[in-house]
């Protein structure tokens, strides 16, 4: 789920008493996971405490046609979710953050999606807790998230950036994964990134690194209980260019090696989105997207579509999108392990912020 209102970070405001008349944002469809995270409308309960919140309504389906014509559907239920981000103004400096989160499909589900201490230090930057890494930005325009996205990961970490000038940040974290390399005698898991930003903020590039790409949402070797035998670093690289009425997207991860306990096929997972979207009004987006991943288990190899996104309000986004997908050909040791000669994916999403 990426799509839906932003109007910037919790933090954002200046001053709780003038942020409304000071700052009354634009409707503007937010294109990452980042922006998800930060979205809420926000009201100020206190002068230190601010609420906000974001509920969304998904429905998926997606079908999936291999040789002979033999289809295999799925049309989940509908899922709801909601989030509430909490935001303490400790200090003029410090704050605290906390993002809660509860979904409900099959099963409802509830946690603490965020929780963390972040302290403004010009030109220094420290966030201490439970938190996502600085690992990749996963631009997307799209309902159905990108293939790339296998990189994302969360956990406690301490993270610290260095603004070299208003354009330039440098940024550096350490984290405490939960798997471990074998006789790794429990080292730290690290990560370094650099990140560029026009003064007008229509232009980003980024670069990243990570020490161990098994931590990720993804959870790429799932059935690992809590060691493995090689540990395996990743890189990401991501570029934002916004002219006119368009802005154009791409992005890059990539594993530095092969994962050992991976069936011997994939070695060494990637991939990469670029996309193009197209703003007429205000309240409305056009975009495209031309996706591809390599050695990345049960994924498409190349994959395109279209999505539309409409903001009838500052509170309300309506999206929908369609994706189809091809696969490479990986031989099976069985049938249920064979994957799709090709797929068709839809999904539509209703959020609304507050």
């Amino acid at each position: 789920m990426v799509l839906g209102l932003c109007h910037g970070s919790l933090a954002s405001e200046p001053d709780p008493e003038s942020a409304a008349e000071e700052n009354e944002p634009a409707v503007r469809i937010y294109r990452s996971p980042e922006e998800r995270r930060e979205a809420g409308l926000g009201t100020w309960v206190t002068d230190w405490l601010r609420v906000s919140g974001l509920l969304e309504l998904e429905k998926e389906y997606q079908k999936d046609v291999y040789p002979g014509d033999v289809e295999l559907t799925e049309s989940p239920r509908p899922a709801q979710a909601i989030q509430i981000g909490l935001d303490v103004r400790i200090f003029e400096w410090l704050e605290a953050e906390v993002v809660l989160e509860a979904e409900h499909d099959k099963r409802y589900h509830a946690r603490a999606d965020e929780a963390l201490l972040s302290a403004e230090l010009d030109p220094w930057g420290i966030k201490v807790g439970r938190q996502y890494l600085p690992f990749g930005e996963y631009f997307s325009h799209f309902v159905t998230g990108p293939l790339l996205e296998f990189g994302e990961t969360r956990g406690t970490s301490l993270i610290v950036d260095y603004g070299v000038n208003d354009n330039i940040e440098l940024i550096g974290y350490v984290f405490d994964g939960e798997l471990e390399e074998v006789d790794s005698g429990g080292r730290t898991d690290w990560g370094l990134g650099a990140e560029i930003v026009s003064d007008d903020e229509s232009k980003i590039f980024g670069i990243g690194y990570v020490s161990d790409l098994a931590e990720s949402e993804e959870s790429l070797l799932e059935d690992i209980d809590r060691y493995y035998e090689q540990q395996v670093s990743g890189w990401n690289a991501y570029l934002l260019l916004g002219f006119g009425g368009f802005e154009v997207t791409g992005e890059l991860v990539r594993a530095n090696r092969n994962f050992i306990e991976l069936d011997s096929h994939f070695d060494r997972p990637r991939a990469w989105n670029l996309e193009v979207a197209w703003f007429p009004s205000e309240t409305l987006q056009l975009a495209l997207r031309y996706e591809g991943s390599r050695e990345l288990p049960d994924a498409p190899e190349k994959r395109y579509g279209v999505a539309l996104s409409w903001a009838p309000g500052k509170h309300l986004v309506v999206s929908a999108d369609y994706l189809y997908g091809t696969y490479a050909s990986v031989p099976a040791e069985d049938e249920e392990d064979a994957l799709p000669d090709h797929s068709h994916t839809l999904g539509a999403q209703i959020s609304l912020e507050f």
